[in-house]
């Protein structure tokens, strides 16, 4: 037994020893005032770079866990040595468990110094280690109190200083997402806005108040820790609401309540300060946003109690809800409160609206339409070859491209004179080919809403096909040297690239020219996009008809990076070129109307005293005050001809010749092509009542009449006696031929001509504007 005491007595000797030795032999650490205040210059130094450097200070944030274990195991073996004395002498059971307690407790500012052996209390070296062990233990907690409580201090400071000088604009992203950071990293934010971005809760979340050791090391809302560093050099503000947003919320105590629950009090407050606020609800999880703004409308509509005066919503608020564009969400919108401060954001129509563009600039079409993949004759505005398409993939990317392809391909072939003396047109034959795995369930929803699209002509669905099976590519065999457009639209990036370029090559091996072939291919990641169009061996040769230039023979589209800019969803939330047009338009049909001339100049007074908001909100107020499905099928109807009418301007500038061959306008030509339309007093295009003029502005008056029929078609109509919008009716749904010779309706072509003359006006005007650029 005494050998034994001997023995450890001997160990615990032997490093008390070498802890001795060190300190002699390394004198740096001993009495010296200079040397140890040289060594605590270092240090503190050192923490301040830990503190200010913001890489520093990102690397402690993501590490905080390792950081605070090798603190913790620093702890232990200190005092181990430290408590190697005594009872618990070379006992390892007794010093593990006595050093891991007095290691958690450092990071409680707790030391148990007076338990450490006193002949250590002697040694700089061990000393030092301590001080240093026990300091970053206490760093670390801090840390950790600042990550938890700080955030929330600093957000809370920010807000009030808002209230108090509330300048520039709010910013509110209500979850944060991938789409949510697009926006927020496209917004030109000057020094004076302001962005909140909330974290919701979510299911995972349910039991995110209990406190665990995963909240220690920030852990337990890792699904918005990959945002917090963007975020931070967005320099926005981050908050965490209670509660989702959903009808539960809508209470009589008005917004001050509705926030309380939400336990966003000051951010209402901060809200109610600011003349122009935004609000994004971005989720990839649609009815969610859906149930969003269906609450805040609800709210809204209920008024504002006397105590609801600090939480009011701004007059110049606007709404971004990603959703689908459809009548259950058109019929949410046009319910009470928020009247025309909510916008759909539906990404699957904005990326078709990349190939469509939406009429802000007429020279940034690029070559996506239908126009540029036929013959043109700008003569006579007419077209001398075929249009194929094929779409791969009919959810609601491709069936939203399916519509544009639809309604943009529909051209005059020939145009000869009939035996009443009247003319016969002739249509130029067009086929848009549809696969895709599911595609009896898609079109069979499909048909349902558009019925006067079952057994087109211009439409081959490829039923029990899909692009891996043999018959899909036997059947490519028949009409790959016809096919013009392809568009691509499957969920994975990797199997739509795939598959692009397998078609493309396919193309190329079977094809005899390439020169009017193009593959648009759906990609979510702008990455994949770039990496894509990178590839060289994918470039073509572009015939235009007036000289060859270089494009992507695959061309992506729709990135979630280019959907989800501010800029984007800005332009197509004013829906500025449609409102214009609609004004515009309504000013020309009361031109060329038979009313009284005195009516006439009254009604367009009228039009001009409202311009063109005002013109537009007030035909949607008419059809909300309403409240009928006819009605809302009407003013669904007018607004979307607006629409397409402005998109295809540039169809007509093309059949014209008053586009080069790199979109820019050929001011020449389009300066002839508004003489051309120029009406008398009598509304008589005069220079255009005989010869290529008259040929050339009647074909593009069959042209447009083609164009707003495939656009009927889609909005559901069918041919009917008379205008109805309860059976989705109408009389003018005929080809060309009928048109013109029926006397009920043959005067509409007037219209369709109006449509031309207006769409060269409205070029010339940005031509304009380009010019004084």
């Amino acid at each position: 037994m005494e050998e034994r005491l001997n023995e450890h007595t001997h160990d615990a000797g032997c490093l008390d020893q070498l802890i001795s030795s060190w300190d002699q032999n390394v004198p740096f650490l001993n009495d010296n005032w200079f040397n140890s205040g040289l060594l605590a210059a270092i240090f503190f130094i050192f923490v301040a770079i830990c503190i200010l450097d913001r890489g520093c200070r990102k690397f402690i944030f993501h590490h905080l866990k390792t950081i605070a274990s090798t603190v913790f195991l620093a702890g232990v073996a200190l005092y181990v040595i430290g408590f190697n004395d005594m009872g618990s002498q070379n006992n390892l059971l007794t010093l593990l468990l006595r050093s891991s307690i007095a290691s958690v407790e450092m990071f409680v500012s707790e030391s148990e110094l007076i338990e450490v052996k006193h002949s250590l209390h002697e040694s700089p070296l061990y000393m030092t280690a301590f001080a240093i062990t026990h300091f970053a233990a206490v760093f670390v907690s801090a840390i950790f109190i600042l990550r938890l409580f700080g955030l929330k201090l600093l957000t809370r400071a920010t807000l009030w200083l808002k209230r108090k000088m509330p300048r520039g604009k709010l910013y509110v992203f209500w979850d944060i997402n991938p789409n949510t950071m697009a926006v927020a990293d496209s917004i030109r934010k000057n020094s004076n806005d302001l962005l909140v971005f909330i974290k919701l809760p979510g299911e995972q979340h349910a039991h995110s108040s209990r406190f665990t050791f995963s909240h220690f090391f920030q852990t337990a809302n890792s699904d918005i820790e990959p945002y917090m560093d963007h975020i931070e050099n967005l320099k926005g503000l981050v908050m965490t609401a209670n509660r989702k947003l959903s009808m539960d919320l809508v209470g009589n105590d008005g917004l001050a309540g509705f926030y309380r629950q939400l336990g966003l009090q000051s951010l209402g407050k901060t809200i109610a300060k600011y003349e122009q606020v935004e609000f994004f609800f971005l989720s990839e999880d649609m009815n969610a946003n859906i149930e969003a703004i269906s609450t805040l409308k609800k709210q809204a509509s209920l008024g504002k109690p006397e105590a609801d005066k600090r939480f009011a919503l701004p007059k110049d608020l606007h709404v971004y809800c990603h959703a689908r564009r459809n009548h259950f969400t058109e019929g949410i919108l046009s319910g009470k409160g928020l009247k025309y401060h909510i916008h759909l954001i539906d990404s699957s129509l904005l990326s078709v609206m990349q190939l469509k563009e939406n009429g802000s600039n007429l020279t940034k079409y690029g070559l996506n339409h239908p126009v540029n993949f036929v013959d043109i004759d700008m003569n006579t505005g007419t077209v001398s070859s075929a249009f194929h398409a094929l779409i791969i993939g009919f959810g609601e990317t491709g069936q939203d491209a399916f519509r544009f392809l639809y309604e943009f391909s529909p051209f005059v072939k020939s145009v000869k004179p009939g035996p009443d003396g009247l003319d016969c047109i002739t249509e130029q034959e067009r086929k848009i080919y549809i696969v895709d795995r599911q595609l009896d369930r898609l079109k069979a929803a499909f048909l349902n809403d558009a019925p006067a699209l079952k057994g087109s002509k211009a439409i081959e669905w490829l039923d029990g096909m899909n692009v891996e099976s043999p018959s899909f590519w036997d059947k490519l065999h028949t009409f790959i040297d016809k096919l013009n457009y392809v568009v691509v639209t499957l969920d994975s990036d990797e199997f739509a690239s795939t598959i692009a370029i397998r078609l493309f090559e396919f193309a190329y091996q079977y094809r005899k020219d390439m020169s009017k072939f193009r593959i648009y291919v759906r990609l979510h990641n702008e990455n994949n996009k770039k990496i894509l169009e990178d590839i060289g061996k994918y470039k073509l040769i572009h015939e235009t008809g007036r000289e060859q230039i270089q494009i992507n023979g695959i061309e992506a589209f729709g990135t979630d990076h280019a959907i989800f800019s501010h800029d984007n969803i800005l332009a197509v939330s004013k829906e500025a070129d449609a409102k214009d047009y609609y004004y515009q338009y309504s000013i020309l049909s009361e031109e060329i109307s038979s009313k009284p001339e005195e009516e006439k100049r009254q009604e367009i007074a009228n039009i001009r005293s409202m311009g063109a908001e005002k013109k537009w909100k007030n035909r949607r107020e008419r059809a909300i005050e309403q409240n009928t499905l006819e009605e809302e099928t009407k003013i669904t109807y007018q607004e979307e001809q607006d629409r397409s009418d402005v998109c295809h301007i540039y169809t007509k500038l093309m059949l014209a010749g008053a586009l080069d061959a790199h979109n820019c306008f050929n001011l020449d030509r389009l300066e002839q092509m508004v003489k051309l339309t120029a009406r008398n007093e009598k509304n008589e295009y005069y220079n255009a009542l005989t010869g290529e003029n008259k040929c050339l502005l009647n074909n593009l008056s069959y042209g447009e009449h083609l164009r707003w029929n495939a656009k009927m078609e889609l909005l559901g109509f069918v041919w009917g006696p008379q205008k109805d919008f309860k059976l989705k009716t109408h009389p003018c749904i005929v080809d060309c031929d009928e048109l013109i010779r029926n006397k009920k309706i043959q005067e509409t072509l007037i219209y369709d001509t109006g449509v031309v003359e207006l769409s060269f006006r409205k070029a010339q005007q940005q031509a304009a504007a380009l010019g004084k650029d």
